[in-house]
């Protein structure tokens, strides 16, 4: 979860500056979990009006440990089960 700052679709045209302060929250999960996990957040974000936000699934094709400077495989954060690969929901 990180602060950011943006405009959408509505914004004040009068005031000095138009960015306003939003929270922008990754996930990153298995492949088979993308459904369930978007669908949770679009319930619980969802208030009915304008500025609801988005939800965008992105493929991971890769992902490096910069202090090993090694690859991340998804077995690495997962390693109990087998996973056919990583996405993210941002």
């Amino acid at each position: 979860m990180s602060k950011v700052r943006g405009f959408g679709e509505y914004h004040n045209h009068f005031a000095h500056n138009w960015l306003e302060s939003e929270v922008r929250v990754e996930i990153y999960t298995k492949n088979h979990e993308v459904e369930t996990i978007t669908s949770a957040v679009m319930d619980t974000a969802s208030t009915g009006f304008p500025g609801d936000g988005v939800v965008a699934v992105f493929p991971i094709p890769k992902m490096y440990l910069i202090r090993t400077r090694s690859e991340a495989t998804p077995e690495a954060f997962w390693p109990r089960e087998r996973s056919a690969g990583a996405y993210r929901v941002a």
